[in-house]
């Protein structure tokens, strides 16, 4: 059972946000991406990879993100060994399979792909998510598009009996249709809605009799739209799991190189305040000042800093949301770097701590940001100089004021503009 009273409450805001501008420029895709995939699919295809590719790409938006890439390696695997993942998809589809096994077989034979590509240290990003996705553009009568946060929220929200754990995938799974299930026959009495939608759906986009789509987006909508509106916004990345054993934990904990004594204490403080903490309120149980980022960032020129507001619009919800609001514009150049660090005492803290938890995830990294996130643009320098030390963010940045060996962070601007100027820029 769901409260009735929130699920109106919550409906009523839906109702009101679901315009013509919601649909074309924000959400209407989703519905667009069934239609695209069920006119595209075909499992026999001669050359699977390019189809694969062809019937996933209106779902992009969904499978790409800051620091998420399912849709890039779904199709580098099906490059390299299509005939392997057309079984992958072939096993998946089964539905006289039970549920669970099909997600972990799906799982484990993407861990094996990585080797056979040469990337077995990488991420393969095909998790609960985006297997969820690939379920509910096959059978969009059935499934949902399954995101954990999303999930929880609206389970929270509604208090329903259903109840969702960040690592227990099991009772996950055995929740996560029954609850959207109950959802969508809640949704199914909003007539209202249902034709408002309807008046947006066009030949190019799925009829979405089963409302399934539409309560998929209702989840979405709960934690990107109306939590948000109530200052409840989420805390960190979506679908965010360390996945780090208590012995782990500890061994990252004494390694040196990684942690010193004071960022061991502010481990600390965050596990006895509960594990999550704003500035101010670390200032006001522990001592210190919150200001003190503040501070730092008005020397360097801000009028008026804002540093949480700053580190919450880099969250991976709001960095996806950027950039469907804004994409690469046609006629401009657009270039990234990159940098790595080659241990964790080749950077000052945070980036000391913080290299190891990112290399658990993406492999290499400057400290914050992995190898395959740099990339943006039509061109990528990834500088990784000779040595031990490795170059850290705050290095690129010239944060620390300090000569790399191999690396002059000033000349490494100079050329940049030198570059871009014989460009004709």
């Amino acid at each position: 059972m769901i409260d009735a009273v929130e699920f109106k409450k919550v409906v009523e805001s839906y109702y009101n946000d679901f315009t013509q501008t919601y649909w074309d420029k924000e959400e209407g895709f989703k519905w667009k991406a069934v239609k695209a995939f069920s006119e595209k699919w075909d499992i026999d295809s001669s050359d699977f990879s390019a189809m694969l590719k062809a019937a996933l790409k209106e779902a992009k938006p969904l499978l790409m993100g800051p620091n998420y890439f399912s849709f890039g390696m779904i199709g580098e695997f099906a490059d390299a060994e299509p005939e392997t993942v057309r079984q992958m998809f072939r096993n998946l589809y089964d539905e006289s399979t039970e549920l669970a096994w099909r997600f972990d077989n799906f799982k484990k034979q993407s861990i094996k792909l990585l080797s056979i590509i040469g990337k077995a240290d990488k991420n393969h990003y095909q998790d609960e998510h985006t297997i969820s996705i690939y379920l509910w553009l096959r059978y969009p009568a059935k499934y949902y598009i399954y995101k954990f946060t999303e999930t929880q929220n609206m389970a929270e929200l509604l208090k329903s009996q259903y109840k969702f754990v960040s690592g227990r995938y099991l009772e996950i799974l055995a929740n996560w249709l029954p609850l959207y299930d109950e959802v969508a026959e809640h949704l199914s009495h909003e007539e209202a809605l249902i034709q408002k939608v309807k008046g947006y759906i066009t030949d190019d986009s799925y009829a979405d009799e089963s409302l399934h789509t539409l309560t998929s987006d209702f989840a979405f909508y709960i934690t990107h739209y109306y939590l948000k509106a109530q200052g409840k916004d989420i805390w960190g990345p979506s679908d965010y799991t360390p996945a780090l054993s208590e012995s782990q934990w500890l061994s990252l904990l004494s390694d040196n190189d990684i942690f010193d004594d004071s960022s061991r204490t502010l481990i600390k403080q965050f596990a006895d305040i509960g594990g999550q903490a704003t500035c101010t309120e670390l200032a006001k149980k522990y001592g210190g000042e919150a200001n003190a980022y503040n501070s730092a960032l008005k020397k360097l020129g801000d009028t008026n800093p804002d540093f949480i507001a700053a580190v919450t619009d880099l969250t991976a919800s709001a960095c996806e949301n950027l950039n469907r609001e804004l994409p690469d514009p046609q006629g401009v150049y657009i270039q990234s770097t990159g940098s790595c660090m080659k241990k964790p005492s080749g950077g000052r803290f945070p980036l000391n701590t913080t290299n190891a938890f990112v290399k658990q995830f993406d492999g290499e990294n400057d400290g914050l940001v992995g190898y395959e996130s740099f990339k943006w643009g039509s061109n990528f320098i990834y500088l990784k100089p000779q040595g031990r030390r490795g170059i850290s963010h705050g290095d690129v940045i010239d944060l620390n004021r300090e000569n790399i060996d191999t690396f002059d962070v000033r000349e490494f601007y100079v050329e940049l503009v030198s570059d871009l100027k014989r460009r004709g820029f």
